[in-house]
């Protein structure tokens, strides 16, 4: 073994300090404090001297394949990933709103609503300009519709006719109705020089009196609504009593047809059972009467003997009736064939042993028939107590709805009576300020037939007498020049007229028609837009974190009237400038929250600023929340772990197995008890492990830094646990 002098030891200090990092200048200094100390110890420092060191202890530990990965730590934030301050799109009163604080609403849905009352009667209005201004459009492009074109040929041709009646003269039978209406003009004038008639009187003064009656009878009404008198309120109660009592009973009768009661149906089972009682008394007086007859053709003899009697009665009867020949032949035929059969029978049986009367019989057969009959029609009246008729049910329900409209009306009659209100003397009073006039009227009326026509009446008769004269002269009169000249003017003014009726609308016309159907399109969608704003809805699936006003709030266009975020969260940190190129869209990391302690979150990264913030220097990142993140909200803090590289099945030995020197870095291998220096190529490091690329192999044993005890390459050792 070497020794070293303590100048050497100092020289290889100084080189060493020269090489080595900061971070390993604490470990150099240790080594050669502990080789100066070896060397004094020694005997003087002498560098020719050998000295002898004792095996040093150290601990190591195997290269093994491995897995490694480096990881980049942050601190991050979780946040939702779209926060959003609901505004209204204008000013108004708030009708509603739906949702509260902490709601889970889903995107579309109702949140608040502005009333809408506004907003409709704007809609309905534009509505209305938009149909007006399309029957405008349609009308223009329809064009001249014909049968205006028509009625302005027709027009024309009147004109013409006119033009060309006063060139040939007047005819006779314009002249005729000249003459009428001159003489009408005359009789009327007349009449009114002369008077009102009697039937004329009579009719006016007719209509005064029933006039005069109308206002008694509203007048009264008008009375009896303002101070009734007690014989009219008792009578009031008295038909409010009898509707009572008319409602209640109909009302039992309805109640006792859907659920009969114990009497009733007692009543009806027990006519039942009578009715069979009394079939069976009949069934038995039969058997009685017919047990007497001993044999068969006895039993066949006596129906015989009833159907003869049954076919004389028959015969009887017709001939009484004078029925017609066929029938009375037919029935004679009958009766023979009995009496033949009879005699056929009677030959063959004893008869005096027959022992029973055919009256006897048909008796019993008719009681039993009646008893059948009575029987059947006690079963029906049981059913019907038992099941109602539907048309019964529907009878006594339409009798119990008559009788409560009459109960109501009645009521409401006697708190008129009681209580009269503003409405119902309102119309009383116009009821009678109405009559009034009416008898003024005709009061007017009859006092202007007797007093006869005004000054002012006859003048305007005698007017109408001398125009009716003077057309009556115009007609006589053959027309003049001017007459001719202004009907020719009309003429031409006609047909101008149907000229533009048969093309009405230039292409001007038609595109501002259309241009007003547009504009009014407009008009209605912006209202309904307007309309559907009102109603302020989740833009996405979210959850309400803040609600600031109430219903009944006015707002206005800049109030926030609920905040809402979404139900996405993400995980958001920064990261810094010289690690961000490490970082990729997709990458997955994991995360801790202080709330859940240790437990691991995964995610993924979605987006990375593209610019890094002014003032810090580090670009924000956004992750993605994997799966059972249950729990977690808006507002924690999160620790994050970004996995950047990794590799598997590679060489790994401890950190703190290495040595760098300069830009070289070198293990010390345990070889044969001996401190052996290999210099290698490193790969992946983080805290914990370092990967070898190259210089040794799986298995060999590497001292670990860390411990205190001075190391040399080629120093014995001996391996410690």
């Amino acid at each position: 073994m070497r020794t070293y002098g303590v100048s050497h030891l100092l020289q290889r200090l100084r080189a060493g300090l020269r090489r080595r990092r900061a971070q390993h200048v604490g470990a150099a200094a240790v080594v050669v404090l502990g080789v100066v100390a070896a060397a004094c110890s020694s005997g003087g420092g002498d560098a020719n001297r050998p000295a002898e060191r004792a095996p040093i202890p150290v601990r190591v530990s195997k290269a093994v394949k491995g897995d490694i990965s480096v990881t980049l730590a942050y601190s991050g934030e979780l946040k939702s990933v779209d926060t959003v301050d609901l505004l209204p799109s204008q000013a108004g009163r708030l009708e509603d709103v739906m949702v509260d604080e902490g709601s889970v609403v889903t995107a579309g849905q109702p949140l608040a609503r502005i009333e809408l009352d506004a907003l409709n009667a704007t809609l309905k209005q534009q509505q209305a300009a938009l149909a007006s201004a399309q029957a405008r459009l349609d009308n223009v492009l329809t064009g001249a519709r014909p049968e205006d074109i028509a009625a302005a040929k027709a027009q024309v041709e009147v004109q013409r006719q006119r033009l060309q009646a006063l060139r040939n003269g007047s005819r006779a039978e314009e002249v005729a109705a000249a003459q009428a209406a001159s003489s009408s003009a005359r009789a009327r004038f007349a009449d009114l020089a002369a008077g009102a008639k009697a039937a004329d009187l009579a009719a006016a003064q007719a209509a005064r009196d029933t006039a005069a009656a109308n206002l008694d009878r509203d007048q009264t009404k008008l009375l009896q609504i303002k101070n009734p008198t007690q014989t009219d309120i008792l009578a009031a109660q008295s038909t409010v009593a009898s509707a009572t009592s008319t409602f209640s009973d109909k009302q039992n009768a309805l109640e006792n047809l859907k659920l009969p009661p114990a009497d009733t149906l007692a009543s009806a089972r027990a006519s039942v059972s009578d009715a069979e009682s009394k079939l069976g008394i009949a069934l038995t007086a039969l058997t009685k009467l017919t047990g007497k007859i001993d044999t068969a053709k006895r039993q066949v003899l006596l129906e015989l003997y009833i159907e003869l009697s049954d076919a004389r009665t028959t015969l009887e009867y017709k001939k009484a009736t004078n029925a017609p020949e066929a029938e009375m032949v037919a029935a004679r035929l009958q009766l023979q064939w009995i009496l033949r059969r009879v005699e056929e029978l009677e030959a063959t049986v004893d008869l005096p042993n027959v022992g029973v009367m055919v009256d006897e019989l048909k008796s019993a057969k008719a009681s039993i028939a009646n008893a059948q009959a009575n029987l059947e029609s006690q079963k029906i009246k049981l059913d019907k107590v038992l099941k109602p008729y539907p048309n019964d049910l529907f009878a006594a329900e339409s009798s119990v709805a008559s009788a409560k409209a009459a109960l109501e009306s009645a009521k409401a009659k006697l708190y008129q009576l009681q209580n009269p209100n503003a409405g119902d003397l309102a119309t009383a009073e116009a009821s009678v300020a109405s009559a009034r006039a009416t008898l003024e009227s005709t009061t007017a009326r009859l006092n202007q037939l007797k007093a006869g026509a005004t000054e002012a009446e006859l003048e305007t008769a005698h007017a109408a007498v001398a125009t009716s004269e003077s057309a009556l002269a115009k007609a006589l009169t053959p027309s003049l020049e001017t007459d001719l000249a202004v009907q020719e003017a009309l003429l031409d003014q006609q047909e101008n007229i149907a000229a533009k009726a048969a093309s009405p609308f230039l292409k001007p016309d038609v595109d501002a028609a259309v241009a007003a159907v547009a504009q009014a399109q407009a008009t209605v969608e912006l209202a309904q837009v307007n309309l559907n704003r009102a109603t302020i809805t989740a833009p996405f699936d979210a959850i309400v974190v803040k609600k600031n006003v109430s219903k009944g709030a006015t707002v206005a266009g800049a109030t926030v009237i609920l905040s809402i975020v979404s139900k996405e969260t993400q995980v958001v940190f920064n990261v810094e400038e010289g690690a961000i190129g490490r970082l990729r869209e997709g990458q997955k990391l994991n995360f801790t929250v202080a709330a859940f302690g240790n437990r691991q979150f995964e995610g993924s990264i979605v987006s990375i600023s593209p610019t890094a913030d002014a003032a810090s220097r580090t670009f924000r990142v956004r992750s993605s929340l994997g799966a059972n993140t249950e729990g977690l909200r808006s507002g924690m803090f999160a620790n994050v772990a970004v996995t950047v590289q990794e590799r598997k099945g590679t060489l790994l030995v401890p950190a703190d197995a290495i040595i760098p020197q300069g830009q070289d870095n070198f293990v010390l291998m345990a070889k044969d008890n001996t401190a052996e220096r290999k210099k290698v190529t490193l790969g992946l490091r983080n805290e914990v492990s370092v990967e070898i690329r190259e210089g040794i192999q799986e298995g060999d044993q590497v001292v670990i830094r860390g411990n205190r005890t001075p190391l040399r390459p080629e120093d014995k050792i001996t391996i410690v646990q």
